[in-house]
């Protein structure tokens, strides 16, 4: 039999793993993280349980990939986001809505992720999706302080704060009975951002300790 060719093994190899996608998006909504197997993946992807794992190794790595299904394309709009002609201000904010709209696309199995603890996990992919974001978040902000939007700082440090207070935000969201909409979500982590929450108490002075 002839072998495959790397273009075609790969071309099988994307296609099989958005089918076990598929089936596990489906299988997490039904059953949850906790009751996701690799037994109940591979029947719902019609497949044998070892040739589940011919692509994945575990649950964990599983559970993973299905993560970066969702961060990567979120990622890629973040970075849009960012090369729109804007003023630093404005792209953060774009930043925040392309955020939240694919939050609010992918609602229910993030719920199931969340609750899963999937987003804390160490993985070098997510890690790598959010390393790109705050790389971005960061020339946004070296852009404001070039131009007086934003007072000079560490920019690495200020993107770390914005997309740690981004990501627990949505989480937030995520987990809420009766979630805000968007451009309300938008508004009030831009104002706490950028305006922090002592403004009108006490002038804004931080009380004596």
């Amino acid at each position: 039999m002839p072998r495959l060719s790397k273009t075609r093994k790969e071309l099988l190899t994307t296609m099989m793993k958005d089918s076990i996608l598929e089936a596990a998006t489906s299988v997490l909504c039904t059953h949850g993280v906790d009751g996701t197997t690799m037994d109940r993946v591979a029947a719902a992807a019609d497949l044998a349980k070892s040739s589940l794992y011919d692509y994945f190794r575990n649950k964990d790595e599983l559970l993973e990939f299905v993560a970066q299904r969702i961060m990567v394309p979120t990622a890629d709009r973040i970075v849009e986001a960012a090369q729109l002609p804007l003023t630093a201000i404005e792209k953060l904010s774009a930043i925040v809505r392309v955020t939240f709209v694919s939050v609010e696309e992918h609602r229910a199995l993030l719920a199931f992720l969340v609750q899963g603890n999937v987003r804390h996990r160490r993985d070098p992919r997510g890690e790598a999706s959010r390393t790109r974001v705050v790389d971005t978040v960061a020339g946004v902000l070296v852009q404001g302080m070039r131009d007086g939007e934003v007072r000079s700082d560490d920019p690495m440090h200020l993107a770390r704060l914005f997309v740690a207070c981004l990501a627990e935000y949505c989480e937030l969201w995520i987990a809420s009975s009766e979630p805000a909409g968007v451009e309300q979500c938008v508004e009030k982590l831009m104002t706490f951002f950028l305006r922090g929450v002592a403004e009108g108490a006490g002038g804004g002075r931080v009380a004596p300790t």
